[in-house]
């Protein structure tokens, strides 16, 4: 019988305990998360508020449905090995009375081609409160809990155990005393089954039982009638009704004291059952006391859904939920952002997808294993019930399975187990006109079905899992990492995973926090310019390191606009054929690129400033149709000069925030994206949560 990956109601009690065990000890965790669909608008964006509303609408439209996550750490005995544990947990709003939410059509038919269990999902996915919620339930059950102690203490400092019973008046304690007639029944009522229980109370009564009487008894009705009986004919003891599982009871006991106990129990147990309620967020739950360093690979859609679904409602301005993300989650990290970015990786112009990007680093470390330095190795460690592997692929750097840094689950470096990516990975490097494996000279992909170059999957590739997007993620930034400190010289011995802090001249130790100090809390915004969130501070949104060109030849590509800036590297983010944005690193870049196009004769384009931009914008009467970054007349050139050899156009549109195009792998545009045109800045509704 094949092993269930997915964790769902019937094995959460079992792993759940193992998986926060796990985080425990884990040095950092990746996540990944399955969703019904995306955004209701795909549409760019310049600006990161705007880019935030917009996906923190789909975050409150769409759901997630199942959540990865793989936690890492190294072998005590070896520091190059890492151990890693991925899960998946289906997910679904149990505890929530009426939950309206939209799901897109491609990514349910996404799921179902690759054998997604809907009916375990529906019927096994584990439930979640926000804190909030929790709160409020507890609160009430306490508050009963606290009414009841209280009692009990001023039975305690009674003077009469007779006078407490008629003090302390409730349901079936006491009554007129003895001697009173039997209580009449209404007309028709089963005096059969009442005397039955009148028989079974006096027999406890007079055998003298400590422990209390219980009596099955479901119908709420026949309880009320036997608590009235049961307090006028036997005032020396107390009822009280009681329930066991699905069972409920009338119970009787001999003092108020024992009955006010068996509440507090009761309701102790329906704390416990608000601490199971709590559910899948006790993961996320356990990284945020641990202060763990949180991974993901274009992740910005799962850090704004994990928050809207286990947290609390998004806020409505992207820096209340950057101070609210790192309350909680002071560390995060995107791998793609990381490729992108560091000075190391960049270089390498990797494939920006998830399975492409790890295809790629492992191998980068493949050819270094002759590196005289300890070979990195993983040893994939599944929970017990799950069986879980890498690709064969990436067997040269799976670890031979020992068993002996064994986290109470299984190792595992076989591939029998085959694994896919998930729909929303591959949306998100959609979203980006990332490269979709299917990979040709340059990174063009002329005459590929975009849908199906979003679609990636491993030859060997058989289920569908979160956990396994999770696992390659945790690869990858190994890998990654790996790469960074053999360029500097630094062993796996001398990293750590805490937090920035104050080094001694002599200390070797160097955090990944200090490593990566402009990675950290950065995540990849898609189609959006600028094209990165500081979730740490305020965002990089310096609009006057960006330039605005148009009206180019449409068959330059990326080398071509970088070609005539150089020696000024210039950050190329195509809108369509004819126009994009170039983004300088510095402000000396930005004077050195302005006195290169001033110097420039003809240049057969024209380029503004984002301030200059936004002023022909304001200029625009809204009636009348909005600038086109492409074919524009009159556009100035940089600090208001004419822009000789500028396109005309009479008709004119709205220029849109770059496509966040990453085809880092060569600088020609894919063909794909060169045709798409600049679309107006209020765009009809897109396909909503298209996969990712």
């Amino acid at each position: 019988m094949p092993l269930a990956n997915a964790t769902s109601h019937p094995t959460w009690a079992q792993r759940c305990p193992l998986i926060l065990k796990a985080i425990r000890e884990a040095e950092f965790v990746t996540i990944d998360l399955e969703l019904t669909g995306l955004h209701s608008r795909d549409e760019r964006f310049v600006g990161v508020e705007r880019c935030y509303e917009a996906h923190a609408e789909g975050a409150r439209q769409f759901l997630p449905v199942q959540v990865g996550i793989c936690t890492a750490r190294r072998s005590p005995s070896d520091p190059s090995r890492w151990l890693l544990t991925p899960s998946s947990i289906y997910i679904y709003p149990t505890h929530i009375e009426d939950k309206t939410f939209q799901v897109s059509i491609r990514t349910l038919n996404f799921l179902r081609d690759n054998a997604f269990n809907f009916n375990e999902w529906v019927g096994g996915g584990i439930g979640f409160i926000r804190p909030r919620d929790e709160e409020e339930r507890r609160a009430v059950v306490q508050s009963k809990i606290d009414e009841l102690q209280g009692l009990q203490k001023k039975m305690r400092e009674a003077t009469s155990a007779a006078a407490a019973r008629h003090t302390q008046g409730s349901q079936g304690q006491g009554g007129a005393g003895p001697g009173v007639a039997p209580l009449a029944l209404p007309e028709g009522y089963d005096k059969e089954f009442v005397d039955r229980v009148r028989g079974q109370v006096r027999d406890w009564i007079e055998c003298g039982e400590v422990r209390p009487l219980e009596i099955p008894m479901d119908n709420a009705f026949q309880r009320l009638v036997m608590h009235n009986i049961i307090g006028q004919e036997f005032p020396e003891v107390y009822s009280h009704s009681s329930k066991r599982g699905d069972q409920r009871l009338l119970c009787v006991y001999r003092s108020q004291s024992e009955v006010h106990d068996q509440q507090i129990r009761s309701l102790e147990g329906e704390l416990q059952k608000i601490d199971e309620m709590v559910g899948v967020r006790h993961v996320f739950d356990e990284v945020s006391r641990g202060q763990k360093l949180i991974v993901g690979h274009n992740c910005f859609y799962d850090l704004l859904h994990l928050y809207q679904t286990f947290y609390d409602e998004l806020p409505g301005q992207v820096y209340e939920f950057k101070r609210q993300w790192m309350d909680r989650f002071p560390c995060t990290l995107d791998t793609k952002y990381l490729a992108e970015t560091n000075e190391l990786l960049s270089a390498l112009q990797a494939p920006p997808t998830l399975k492409g990007l790890c295809d790629f680093m492992v191998a980068i470390a493949s050819t270094s294993m002759t590196d005289p330095s300890p070979p990195l190795s993983f040893d994939v460690q599944s929970i017990p019930g799950t069986q879980w592997s890498l690709p064969k692929a990436y067997e040269p750097l799976v670890a031979k399975a020992t068993g002996s840094d064994g986290n109470d689950g299984s190792s595992s470096s076989s591939s029998s187990g085959t694994q896919l990516l998930d729909s929303d990975a591959d949306q998100r490097d959609q979203d980006t006109g990332g490269g979709n494996g299917i990979v040709t000279q340059g990174g063009d992909t002329s005459g590929v079905d975009e849908f199906a170059m979003g679609v990636e999957r491993y030859s060997d590739d058989m289920s569908h899992e979160a956990g396994f997007d999770a696992l390659v993620t945790s690869v990858v930034f190994i890998l990654q990492l790996n790469h960074i400190i053999t360029k500097k010289k630094i062993n796996w011995s001398q990293i750590d995973f805490k937090g920035p802090r104050t080094y001694s001249v002599h200390d070797k130790q160097r955090s990944v926090m200090d490593l990566l100090p402009l990675m950290i809390n950065r995540i990849k915004l898609v189609k959006t310019q600028p094209s990165v969130i500081n979730l740490s501070g305020k965002d990089e949104a310096d609009m006057s390191r960006h330039f605005l060109m148009s009206g180019y030849p449409n068959n330059w590509g990326k080398w071509d606009i970088m070609k005539f800036f150089s020696p000024i590297f210039v950050h190329v983010t195509p809108i369509d054929t004819q126009s994009c944005w170039i983004i300088a690193r510095s402000a000396d870049d930005v004077a050195n690129i302005t006195s290169l196009y001033r110097a420039s004769t003809e240049p057969p384009f024209s380029l503004l400033t984002y301030d200059e931009y936004k002023r022909l914008q304001e200029q625009q009467p809204a009636s009348s149709p909005q600038l086109s970054p492409s074919h524009n007349t009159s556009a100035p050139r940089v600090n208001g000069t004419s822009a000789p050899g500028a396109a005309q156009q009479q008709q004119q549109q709205q220029p849109a925030a770059a496509a966040d195009n990453t085809g880092e792998r060569g600088y020609r545009q894919p063909s794909q994206h060169r045709h798409v045109r600049a679309v107006p800045e209020a765009v009809s509704g897109g396909q909503g949560g298209a996969v990712r």
